[in-house]
């Protein structure tokens, strides 16, 4: 332990400072200054400190795939521009209930976004009680309102919801740590341990990701009905992929089977997807 040395890196005063993450690409540290009412980003490399006023307290700030951040502040969920210095809404959510802000939250590895409200303080230190709610902002934008924390049962389903967001991103580390060591005999065992929080499709992804064909097949049997022509298409069953999409009548599977075929080499797959792509269409 004497070889660990912690230092402060950032000198800057916060109100509350929360919701610190790395960002990898700028070797930067990205946080949020809850009441103080700004996002701010410290570079590592040259220790300058860059911030955005926010027009409400602001909970948590995550990264953003398509670039920038998204943020839940006040009551909204929202898109942070970081070249344009804009903020965008892009869901406002409790318009029914003034007297509450977003708090804390976490991105899965599924890119979806949950964060909870709370109350907000009529004083310090006191917060207007069984106000908050759990919601999730997935990559679609769509958003799905879990439970409101009014009563001690939704409370107990808030601490269930926390355990398995760890238990998912444990699996998640552990798969592709599994995968990048090229330990397949362990992956196996892990898949096998216990029922998946995060399914088997990621553990057919990550096989064929690191080239492993063989891997992956082991685990498509494995995966739910919504993801089976998905898992097929991975591994490059053609065969079953078809009778997945035609099984499930799902036009959209059934155009994607249809792009992977080749109109010489897999004839009668086409005509049989043609065919169920029809009778899809009528309903």
């Amino acid at each position: 332990m004497s070889s660990i040395k912690v230092a402060c890196v950032i000198k800057e005063k916060n109100e509350i400072g929360e919701s610190p993450i790395w960002e990898e690409k700028d070797s930067s540290l990205v946080y949020v200054d809850i009441t103080g009412q700004r996002v701010s980003r410290w570079s590592s490399l040259t220790g300058h400190i860059e911030s955005i006023t926010t027009e409400k307290p602001v909970g948590s700030v995550v990264l953003r795939k398509a670039g920038g951040y998204v943020i839940a502040e006040g009551t909204r969920f929202a898109f942070v521009d970081w070249v344009k210095r804009s903020i965008t809404t892009a869901v406002q959510l409790d318009k029914e209930k003034p007297n509450t802000r977003f708090n804390d939250g976490k991105v899965d590895p599924a890119g979806r976004f949950f964060a909870g409200t709370m109350g907000i303080e009529l004083r310090p230190a006191v917060v207007e009680r069984k106000q908050g709610s759990l919601y999730t902002l997935h990559p679609d934008r769509s958003v799905v309102h879990h439970f409101l924390c009014s009563k001690p049962k939704a409370c107990e389903l808030l601490q269930s919801y926390r355990l398995l967001f760890f238990a998912v991103r444990f699996w998640w580390l552990k798969l592709k740590a599994l995968a990048e060591k090229g330990d397949w005999e362990e992956l196996e065992k892990f898949a096998k341990s216990k029922k998946s929080p995060i399914g088997y499709l990621p553990f057919v992804e990550v096989c064929i990701k690191h080239h492993n064909k063989h891997e992956a097949s082991k685990y498509v049997s494995r995966v739910t009905p919504e993801q089976k022509v998905k898992a097929h298409l991975a591994v490059g069953d053609l065969q079953s992929a078809t009778e997945a999409a035609i099984e499930r009548r799902n036009e959209s599977e059934i155009i994607t089977v249809l792009s992977r075929c080749s109109a010489t080499t897999d004839v009668i797959l086409v005509e049989r997807l043609n065919r169920a792509k029809a009778t899809a269409a009528k309903k």
